[in-house]
């Protein structure tokens, strides 16, 4: 399956947004739930969109602000854990639920430098 990971949101942008990917398990997209989504999650996910390493990460649908609703998705990934050398963010631990997520995506904000 082809792995995706793309970012979304109000002022969402190339280096920036909320945390929208497919699974292992479904080739639609879904929120990645911000439950204990951190630095080690954030640096993957941003080497995953082709930058150099997260220079923060967001939770509670920081980019969101009463825009897109992500909670008309099916599944999620939830309880996202890695170790940091991963190459996507689907390589890393985590479990699907089902319209769970609702006004707790992660985000990121990638870097080049």
């Amino acid at each position: 399956m082809n792995a995706t990971l793309a970012l979304y949101g109000r002022d969402s942008s190339a280096d920036e947004g909320d945390l929208m990917a497919s699974s292992r398990l479904s080739v639609t997209q879904g929120a990645v739930c911000d439950e204990g989504f951190g630095m080690a999650e954030a640096n993957v996910a941003c080497r995953q969109r082709g930058f150099r390493r997260a220079r923060a990460f967001t939770t509670g649908s920081f980019f969101q602000q009463g825009g897109y609703s992500y909670s008309r998705h099916v599944s999620e990934m939830a309880g996202v854990r890695c170790r940091g050398n991963e190459l996507l963010l689907q390589d890393c631990t985590y479990y699907v639920r089902r319209h769970s997520c609702r006004g707790r995506t992660a985000g990121v904000i990638c870097t080049s430098t």
